[in-house]
């Protein structure tokens, strides 16, 4: 097997790596939830409890 191909084979391990970690819901919904309290308190609007949690 020549060298390139043994090297190109050594490298696959980083090429199935995945570009970026997959987002979790929690992960999501806490971003959204943080965005949505910001954009309440921006011109002084009362945050719901229910966003607190």
């Amino acid at each position: 097997m020549p060298r390139c191909r043994a090297a190109t084979h050594a490298l696959q391990p980083i090429w199935s790596q995945a570009a970026e970690k997959p987002v979790t819901f929690a992960t999501s919904y806490a971003n959204a939830n943080s965005k949505f309290v910001s954009l309440l308190e921006d011109p002084g609007l009362d945050i719901p409890k229910e966003l607190d949690q």
